[in-house]
């Protein structure tokens, strides 16, 4: 699905914060995270798992930001969803 965000947007507006935040507004729902698409990431030496997604650790806070924690015992590592801008 192709989609034309700028034209959703204000042509009067210049301000860039604002800018910014109607972009991410639009795109906060374009984007889904497919838990099965997700691989592990390995040392490709050794095959030791560097993150182990665990479904009871996904932690969603109200920033559009989406953390994927790893495994206890591990080290913490996690996925980001930034905002785009």
């Amino acid at each position: 699905m192709k989609i034309n965000i700028l034209s959703k947007l204000n042509i009067n507006d210049v301000n860039l914060k604002t800018l910014k935040i109607n972009i991410n507004l639009l795109l906060k729902n374009l984007f889904i995270i497919n838990l099965i698409n997700i691989k592990p990431i390995t040392n490709p030496l050794n095959h030791n798992y560097y993150l182990i997604l665990r479904k009871d650790k996904i932690k969603k806070n109200k920033k559009i930001n989406n953390y994927i924690e790893s495994a206890p015992k591990k080290n913490n590592y996690y996925i980001t969803i930034p905002n785009i801008l």
